[in-house]
This record gives structure tokens, sequence and C-alpha cells, in this order.
């Protein structure tokens, strides 16, 4: 059997109608909120699709992988937020996605010189102290990371098995797996926070905390 023809036929079929829909999406190069990074022969280009955020908000990202190898690569479209209150940056991490239980999650091959688009959203929470006030640490930028699954070669009978039922991989491709995958960072994007919102979360969020400590039992001395 030969992997890589094995993973260029194969592994295409697994996520046809994903990846279909993906490809439906478009990275616009003119685009403020494009970011941009390479590394290794594979360039990411991503795009946000708002420019402002607040706590409990979603936010979704557009983006794109090139595989300038000679090999094929895979990812996700997984999307995963977090926030950097020291640095005042929500790190968003697209294409990231471990295998649960060792189960082998759905992965979108990208074939050596091809590129594919996906997209996905996520919902960010973060606290800000004294959001609304003019030197409130409001989140200010948005750094983009994405996951790129390098050598598939260990896994091309898992692809193929991943067509007809589910695959699961051993302890050794698990740990294979993570030392695959590589994450490649992209520039940071500035992001505005929406003043509006975040003033009408911390409002509802005063208004529950009011509503329970009302129903609160006082405790009872001894």
């Amino acid at each position: 059997m030969n992997p890589p023809r094995v993973l260029h036929g194969l592994l295409l079929a697994v996520l046809t109608s994903s990846a279909a829909l993906a490809q439906s999406a478009r990275i616009d190069m003119k685009d403020e909120r494009r970011a941009v990074g390479r590394e290794d022969n594979i360039r990411v280009d991503a795009q946000l699709t708002q420019d402002a955020v607040t706590s409990g908000s979603p936010i979704g990202v557009v983006w794109q992988v090139e595989n300038l190898t000679n090999a094929p690569v895979a990812t996700s479209a997984e999307v995963s937020a977090d926030y950097d209150a020291a640095a005042r940056t929500l790190v968003l991490s697209v294409g990231s996605e471990v295998p649960s239980g060792g189960a082998m999650p759905r992965m979108v091959v990208i074939a050596a010189g091809e590129k594919k688009v996906l997209t996905g959203a996520t919902t960010v929470h973060f606290m800000v102290a004294g959001a609304g006030m003019p030197h409130a640490a409001v989140p200010r930028f948005v750094q983009i990371k994405a996951s790129v699954l390098r050598d598939l070669t260990a896994f091309a009978t898992l692809f193929e098995q991943r067509v007809s039922r589910k695959a699961v991989l051993t302890d050794a491709q698990f740990t294979q797996w993570m030392e695959s995958n590589d994450t490649i960072v992209l520039n940071a994007l500035p992001i505005h926070y929406d003043v509006a919102r975040g003033r009408a979360t911390s409002a509802a969020d005063a208004s529950i905390r009011s509503i329970d400590s009302a129903f609160e039992v006082p405790a009872t001395r001894p």
C-alpha cells in the first residue's frame, strides 16, 4: 500500500461535504482584518468576521491553509478561544483538535500544492475590570494560531478506516499525532471592545448576582 496515495484518495472522501462548504468562503486579501503566517512551507491566511467583541459574544474566523510542501497535511475546523489579560489579547486557536478517548478527529486533508479554506466560530469569555471607563483594560488584539498535522504517513490506515467506521489511535499513534502537530502563529490583529454590549452584559451579571443574594439564607449563629 502506498500511504501518500491512500491519504490523497481516501482522506478527501472523508469530509467531502465539509470541504465543499468551506470552499464557498474566501479570504479577502485586502481586508484589514486579515492575518498571515508561514512556517516550513505552510502558509495560513485568516480574517475575522467582525471587528468588535465583548465577553459572551461569538467571534468568527475564516482561514486558508496553503500547502507548499511535497506531502499532504491535515487540519480540522475546530476553533477555540482563550484570553491573555496581561497582553490584552484574545487568542484564537484554529485547526487544533486533540483525539478524545483515542478516537481520530474529523480532519481535512490538504494535498501538496493545494489550498483549502475553512470557517469556524467560538464564544469568548473574559472579565474586564472597570469596563466602560476610559482606562479599562479591555481587549485590544486578536492572535490567531493555526494547527496543522504534518506527517500523515503513520495514520494512513486510520484514515482508511475512518471512511467506514470509527478509527482509534494506539498510545504510540497518539504520541506521534501530538508530535506531528505544528502550530503556525499569525500576526496579531487589532480588535475593538464593544462598550455598549459590555455594559449591558455587566449590568445583567450584576442584576443576576443581586437576585441570587436576595434569596440567600442568612447564616444562623450558633
